[in-house]
């Protein structure tokens, strides 16, 4: 049975944004998505987007995955709706002040939001992060 597994990935150190973000996220992870079989689910800058594509494997970032409570059926039913929708760019340069769009995602709403589909969560933090991320599952996870 393929996983359903989350991903974390560490700053680039190759881009700005990546720097930016995590140094004022206070985290190494600057990117999020969610791998459905042999595809990744992510919210992109680069393309303005969430959808579906290949999973990468970086020379210079590591990934860390966490396995989700999740089956691969479910998991696609889930993102089906994002498909499409547009990046959040106004509140990731408003991180600071909880500016979100219910219609728009970055990458870590976009994975909380599917946290919260699954069943692991039933709140959203103001600001969501990889920390914030990784905190609820620490706490789900024992």
């Amino acid at each position: 049975m393929s996983k359903v597994t989350l991903h974390l990935y560490t700053v680039d150190p190759k881009s700005w944004a990546s720097i930016v973000i995590a140094i004022v996220t206070g985290s190494i992870y600057t990117h999020s998505g969610i791998q459905v079989g042999d595809k990744l689910f992510e919210a992109s800058g680069k393309r303005g987007t969430l959808d579906w594509t290949s999973v990468y494997d970086y020379q210079d970032r590591h990934v860390r995955k966490i396995e989700l409570p999740v089956t691969m059926k479910r998991a696609r039913e889930i993102l089906a709706p994002y498909k499409g929708l547009e990046y959040d760019y106004k509140a990731l340069r408003l991180w600071c002040f909880s500016s979100q769009n219910k219609k728009k995602y970055y990458c870590f709403e976009h994975c909380w939001q599917f946290l919260k589909e699954i069943g692991v969560t039933d709140y959203t933090p103001k600001r969501v992060t990889a920390n914030s991320i990784l905190t609820l599952l620490r706490g789900t996870n024992g």
